[in-house]
């Protein structure tokens, strides 16, 4: 809730270009569930699994300036309705990452879920 506190009012009224014809009640709606529940959740799924794979914290800290970085360049200047679109978009994208790892993975993104099944716990 601390997040959407800090950043929901960023969003909406520091550019008004975002939330377009939107009332704020319809934009803090789509940008609730396709940014934070859609594509952070997703997008925190796989920097876990990153650092569980390789147990590096710099590599999950450069995914999340990477994730800064390239919201703030490739994130093209929408408002309204396809300003969510394209945050619905991104959300389903990364969605699909995740569920191809763990379908790779024989449908586990832990490698200590993925050793107890091979141990037959």
């Amino acid at each position: 809730m601390l997040w959407e506190a800090w950043h929901l009012p960023i969003n909406y009224w520091a550019s008004g270009v975002t939330a377009g014809e939107l009332s704020l009640s319809v934009f803090a709606s789509a940008w609730l569930s396709s940014i934070l529940v859609g594509s952070l959740v997703a997008y925190r799924v796989l920097m876990v699994w990153a650092y569980e794979c390789t147990g590096s914290l710099l590599e999950a800290i450069l995914m999340h300036v990477s994730l800064a970085a390239s919201t703030f360049v490739l994130t093209p200047p929408l408002g309204g309705v396809p300003y969510c679109i394209v945050g619905f978009a991104y959300a389903a994208a990364l969605w699909v990452i995740v569920a191809a790892i763990a379908l790779a993975q024989g449908g586990h993104l832990s490698r200590g879920a993925a050793r107890r099944r091979a141990a037959g716990e």
